[in-house]
C-alpha cells in the first residue's frame, strides 16, 4: 500500500481483489483530490492472507475469508455428493493450477480425500472457477464471498469451511500517513460490514 501524487495504491493478489473493489463513494469523497486505485494480480501484493516477512513491513488485521466446496446443482442431480468422510471418488474436480505460486491457503476440498476424483479444469482465477463450477464442470473449492451468492451455486458439506486472516500489508514509512491509515480504516469497517458473507456462516 503506498501514496504516490495523491494516488493511493492498493495491491491486491486474485484472492482478495474482489472485496477491496470497488471503493464506496463516500470513502472516495472523504479524501479529497485522491485517487484510489487497486492492481490486481494473481500473485500476493498488500493485500495478503499470509503474515509478511521482513522488518520493513507491518500488517493489520482486516477480516477474516473462508472458502468452501461448491458445485452446480445440475451437476449434483447426477453426480450426488456423499458425506466428508467419504471424500470425492469419482468426481469432476476443479482446482488452481500447480503454476500458481504460492498456492492459496488451506487444503483443497477443505481436506477432503480426492483418491478417485479425475481434475478436469484448473486456473489461476478464484473468479475463472467459480464460473468454471457454474457451468457444472464439477465440484470446486471456491470463497464463500464469490460463490455463496450465485444461485447456480449449492454449497457441499455446509458445516465445514477453512477460516483464514486477511491482512493489510505496508512498509513501515509508510504505516504514519493519514491516508494509508483512511484506507486500512476504512476496509476494516466495510470486512466487518460483510463479515457473514466473507466468513461464509
Amino acid at each position: 500500500m503506498l501514496v504516490v501524487n495523491k494516488r493511493i495504491c492498493v495491491g491486491a493478489g486474485s484472492q482478495s481483489a474482489p472485496i477491496v473493489t470497488p471503493p464506496r463513494p463516500a470513502f472516495l469523497n472523504h479524501l479529497h483530490g485522491v485517487i484510489a486505485a487497486v492492481c490486481s494480480s494473481v500473485t500476493p501484493a498488500p493485500s495478503y492472507t499470509l503474515p509478511p516477512v521482513g522488518s520493513h513491513l507491518v500488517a493489520r488485521r482486516l477480516g477474516a475469508v473462508a472458502p468452501a466446496v461448491y458445485a452446480a446443482p445440475e451437476y449434483l442431480a447426477q453426480n450426488p455428493v456423499g458425506r466428508f468422510e467419504d471424500g470425492l471418488a469419482g468426481h469432476d474436480l476443479i482446482g488452481f493450477s500447480d503454476l500458481m505460486s504460492p498456492r492459496p491457503p488451506g487444503d483443497p476440498f477443505l481436506g477432503a480425500s480426492t483418491a478417485g476424483g479425475q481434475l478436469v479444469f484448473t486456473g489461476n482465477s478464484p473468479l475463472g472457477l467459480t464460473e468454471a463450477a457454474e457451468a457444472g464442470l464439477g465440484v470446486a473449492t471456491l470463497p464463500c464471498y464469490l460463490a455463496a451468492c450465485r444461485p447456480g451455486l449449492t454449497r457441499i458439506w455446509p458445516d465445514r469451511s477453512q477460516r483464514y486472516d486477511l491482512l493489510a500489508v505496508m512498509r513501515q514509512e509508510v504505516k504514519r500517513s493519514a491516508r494509508i491509515r483512511a484506507v486500512v480504516d476504512y476496509l476494516a469497517r466495510h470486512f466487518r460490514t460483510q463479515q457473514s458473507l466473507l466468513e461464509g456462516s
